[in-house]
């Protein structure tokens, strides 16, 4: 047996012992080789189980990339299910004064070399019988490009029953800002153009990739029809500030165009209180990051005594170009109504996720792409489902336009 499999044989051992209300401080590493606004608010929201399960323990997080740490940041900032972060060099740590080391990273690897190379002997030797785990495997971290773990699974975290209530304040994600972020959000749409009558509704027009969007001229319909309904005004981010603004005058003409409001260049967590701004009635885009964030902001206000019927409309779209149709576990928990849109004989509908039993179809022929989806179809659809509630937020979405 080589000195790796001894040291992989004695951490399977420290971990058969492993006791959850004997454990006081745990270490997420967390460095992952990529960063995604909506994985990272998947992969955090799984920190309540953790605090769950391990009820004694205060829970670290420490990230090596310094860009990718000032981006978590955005997403965990006043988390409780986490005492500290930090951005260190492994060897700025003392992993031995944990009880439990959670890895999750991409790939495991270096890691486990790095822990090979300097704490070999004190593992082998019994002085460190800190458990370690890998992350690999569970929701948020179970993606084929993610690899195979080195360290072994934490069998007793996937078998740990949380309450119903728990499980579903985990799905929908956690987001927590404060009053004070709140209103700093509701003060910067007003200092740009949000009277007090208007209504807020937030088109997020971005994704990983172009095939995602819907077609350009039905996104230019759509953004039109909601332009011209009474008292609203649509927020735009321009996270890059590459000019959308001159783009959108263009497309729309000078008079839509008074409609809008662009935020140039914010940070995630700016964008962030900006969404969860009272003043915020409506939120639609494609399945992107800052929709999970929405969900987690008003899943936490909820939870707060937020009323129910101020939670703003939150609609996602996802198209047959995804492939791995894990939306379901995506977004099944989750405040965001995500839909798809499917054949039915002549006819092209929109269907809620929620609502599809993706282990029993046996062909996604029938799914179809988001650039398939038409302004006529999206209002169609918003009108019946959503008229209601939208006009109980003050949005009147019945006499819409359609060009």
């Amino acid at each position: 047996m080589n000195d790796s499999s001894l040291l992989l044989s004695k951490i399977i051992e420290n971990n058969s012992r492993v006791h959850p209300d004997l454990i006081k401080r745990i270490l997420i590493v967390y460095d992952l080789n990529m960063f995604a606004i909506g994985d990272t608010c998947i992969q955090v929201a799984r920190f309540r189980k953790s605090a769950e399960l391990y009820k004694n323990a205060t829970i670290d997080l420490n990230t090596l990339n310094e860009k990718h740490h000032q981006l978590i940041c955005n997403i965990i900032k006043n988390n409780p299910y986490i005492s500290n972060y930090f951005n260190l060099e492994w060897d700025q740590l003392d992993f031995s004064t944990y009880d439990l080391i959670i890895c999750a990273c991409i790939p495991e690897l270096p890691f486990f070399d790095f822990l090979s190379l300097n704490y070999s002997e004190k593992i082998l030797s019994g002085l460190m019988t800190t458990a370690f785990f890998s992350v690999l495997g569970n929701v948020g971290f179970d993606d084929k490009r993610y690899g195979t773990p080195v360290f072994p699974i934490n069998r007793l975290f996937n078998e740990f029953k949380m309450s119903e209530e728990s499980q579903a304040l985990m799905g929908a994600n956690e987001l927590f800002i404060t009053d004070a972020e709140i209103e700093w959000g509701t003060n910067w749409l007003s200092n740009n153009g949000l009277s007090l009558n208007n209504n807020l509704v937030i088109f997020l027009d971005s994704s990983s990739a172009r095939d995602k969007l819907l077609d350009i001229t039905q996104y230019f319909d759509l953004l039109t029809c909601v332009l011209r309904l009474k008292d609203v005004k649509v927020l735009i981010f321009d996270e890059g500030g590459i000019g959308k603004k001159e783009f959108y005058e263009h497309w729309l003409g000078p008079q839509l165009s008074e409609n809008l409001i662009f935020a140039e260049r914010m940070t995630i967590r700016d964008a962030i209180c900006l969404i969860g701004s009272k003043k915020t009635k409506f939120i639609f885009g494609p399945s992107t990051g800052l929709l999970h964030c929405a969900s987690g902001v008003f899943n936490v206000l909820m939870q707060k005594k937020y009323p129910k019927g101020l939670v703003p409309v939150l609609l996602g779209y996802v198209g047959k170009c995804e492939g791995s149709y894990q939306e379901d576990q995506w977004w099944g928990q989750s405040l965001v109504d995500t839909v798809l849109l499917i054949r039915n004989g002549n006819r092209k509908e929109l269907n809620y996720i929620k609502n599809i039993d993706f282990e029993k179809i046996s062909s996604t022929d029938k799914f179809l792409s988001s650039q398939e989806i038409t302004c006529d179809i999206l209002v169609d659809f918003i009108r019946k489902n959503y008229s209601d509630r939208l006009k109980k937020l003050g949005i009147n979405m019945e006499n819409t336009i359609i060009n």
